[in-house]
């Protein structure tokens, strides 16, 4: 609503999601892609690049990636490394491995989004 582009990268076929929060999502102008298992995170310049399993490539400003219960995080290079706090955040089970529960998953995603939109760093919290 603030003129951002929102996208939201899915790795299989089609979104598990909640179907009314999908459509709510594609109302507001986010962008769903499907088929995106991505590879590989690497910072280039002020943008954070992600590579999919099938060559496609996304910049984005800021990244919050949700890997689901067996978590699957890509390679992180070393520039992707320096950009964590700074535009590229771990939340939920990807970074807290004991407290593995979609509420709190939810909620840790949530609070780093919030940072990142108001523009202050997160704590360390979201950069283990």
């Amino acid at each position: 609503e603030r003129g951002h582009k929102v996208s939201v990268l899915i790795r299989g076929e089609r979104s598990r999601a909640y179907p009314g929060l999908v459509t709510e999502a594609i109302r507001l102008g986010v962008v769903i892609v499907t088929k995106a298992a991505i590879t590989s995170v690497h910072r280039d310049g002020r943008k954070i690049l992600l590579t999919a399993a099938d060559g496609r490539s996304f910049d984005c400003d800021h990244v919050l990636p949700a890997i689901g219960h067996r978590p699957r995080l890509p390679a992180l290079d070393r520039s992707a490394r320096l950009k964590m706090g700074h535009g590229l955040w771990l939340a939920g089970d990807v970074r807290e491995p004991v407290c593995r529960q979609a509420a709190i998953a939810f909620g840790d995603g949530v609070r780093c989004a919030m940072l990142a939109w108001a523009g202050r760093e997160p704590d360390a919290r979201c950069m283990r």
